[in-house]
This record gives C-alpha cells, sequence and structure tokens, in this order.
C-alpha cells in the first residue's frame, strides 16, 4: 500500500526519529533520486530547538491578545501563555474564504491570527431603526438606509487578534461570519485547554470581553457614520473642484481673455 509520494525538498523517516521506534514503511526510488542523510541526533536537537523556538513564538502571539492582557497580571512563574500555547495548532486561510455556523474552521477553538486580514460581518436588520433612534437635526446629509437586512462589516481583524470560531455559542452574542480579506495564518486554542488552566472567574472575563459588541442600532449608526462619511468627502471634491473653475475664471477676466 502506497502512503505516500515524496518529491524534492521533501523529508521521510522523521516519525522514527521523533518517537524513538522502528521505521514503519519501506522507500522505493521511482527514478534516480540524489538524497541526504541527517544524523539522527542532530535532527533529534534541531527539532526540539525549533519545537521550542515555535512555542516561544506563540505564546509571544497569545501575549499581546487584547482579551487575554488581564493574564500577565499572573506571576511570572505560571507561564499561562506558554501552557496555552501548546497545543495549538497552525493553519492557512485563501483570500475570499468564508467562516460562519455553516463552515466553522474548527469548532470548540478560539482562532488567533498571525498574519492577515478578515472582515468580520454580522446580518443587521435595517427596518429596526427609528428616525428618534437619532436626531435628525444632527445630520447635515441625508443619508438613504437600505430597506430589510443587509451584511453589514462590524470590524477588521488582523494580527495579534481573537475571535471564537462561529459555533462557540457562549462566547457569540450576534451571528457572525468571517472573509478573508488577505491570506491569512492562524492558530487554533481550544477551549478545553483554556478551562483546564485558567479559572472560573478568568473564563467569564474573556467571555465578556469576547461578546462586548455593538447592538444592531448602534451598528446602524456606524453605518450611517460612514456612509455620510463618504458623501461629504464626494461633496468636497465637489466644491473644490467648482473653487478651481471659480478661480481660473476670474483670472482669465483679470487678464482680459473674457470680455465683459
Amino acid at each position: 500500500l502506497c502512503v505516500a509520494r515524496k518529491f524534492p525538498c521533501q523529508e521521510f523517516g522523521s516519525t522514527a526519529l521523533t518517537n524513538n521506534d522502528k521505521r514503519n514503511a519501506t522507500i522505493v526510488a521511482d527514478e534516480p533520486s540524489l538524497i541526504l542523510r541527517v544524523d539522527p541526533h542532530l535532527y533529534r536537537d534541531t527539532a526540539a530547538w525549533v519545537a521550542r523556538a515555535q512555542l516561544e513564538k506563540r505564546a509571544a502571539l497569545l501575549s499581546h491578545i487584547p482579551q487575554l492582557q488581564f493574564l500577565r497580571e499572573l506571576p511570572p512563574e505560571d507561564k499561562i501563555f506558554t501552557r496555552l500555547g501548546e497545543n495549538m495548532k497552525e493553519n492557512k486561510l485563501e483570500t475570499g474564504t468564508v467562516v460562519n455556523a455553516q463552515n466553522p474552521i474548527a469548532e470548540g477553538c478560539f482562532i488567533v491570527i498571525e498574519e492577515g486580514l478578515l472582515a468580520k460581518q454580522r446580518v443587521v436588520d435595517f427596518s429596526i431603526y427609528k428616525s428618534k433612534d437619532m436626531n435628525a437635526n444632527q445630520r447635515h446629509l441625508s443619508i438613504a438606509l437600505p430597506p430589510g437586512r443587509h451584511a453589514v462589516t462590524v470590524a477588521m481583524h488582523g494580527p495579534k487578534t481573537m475571535f471564537p470560531d462561529p459555533t462557540l455559542k457562549d462566547f457569540v452574542s450576534y451571528p457572525f461570519s468571517m472573509t478573508v480579506i488577505e491570506p491569512a495564518s492562524f492558530y487554533l486554542l481550544k477551549v478545553s485547554d483554556m478551562t483546564s488552566m485558567l479559572l472560573n472567574t478568568q473564563i467569564e472575563r474573556i467571555k465578556n470581553a469576547v461578546r462586548a459588541e455593538p447592538t444592531d442600532i448602534e451598528v446602524i449608526r456606524m453605518y450611517i457614520d460612514k456612509q455620510e462619511a463618504i458623501q461629504w468627502q464626494l461633496f468636497k471634491k465637489k466644491c473644490v473642484k467648482e473653487a478651481r473653475e471659480s478661480i481660473k475664471m476670474e483670472k482669465s477676466i483679470t487678464n482680459g481673455q473674457w470680455p465683459m
């Protein structure tokens, strides 16, 4: 039974070295090949060094997550970030990938972003917005709201941010979806690891921090503010264009290029 095919820049035999066990497969060369033999002691030392470096990188990443900042108050000898990072698994997401409750990344996990950019979207019913929700006198431009329910971007998640898998209902205030804007690399942080290493009060602090999201009315106001800002920019460009045309015409009149 062929269990794998190896190509240039790939290795074989590491499982036996890592587990200190016998080889569990036979290698057959399909064509003349050049292979490099690695000393087993050197391999084990290098693998251990790489593992430590990766663990330190994951611990440093966790220490910068806003929802976990209060864990810095724990005694240094607890090494809580190192312990949390021991079982974290790395993965990647391609641009355009959509993550939601029907297409989760990993149930029972938090997603910790190392690189990339994701847009968080919520479906909001714009029909719940009433004019009394906001003083119309404070608005200088008329903003037309789309009717019915629409997906609205409520946040952007980049490096050193964390969000729960959409299936983690205890940590989700409103159903949401994530769309990958830039290719992302991330780690999976199991909730079971967190609950086994942290106190219930600490878990509650994380839960409250993650669930602290704007209401639908606040999201609609954010949408209105954004649309108003866009319209103001267009209005300013129009005013600048008209002013330049007026100055140009006045200059032409002054130079006698226009008869009055």
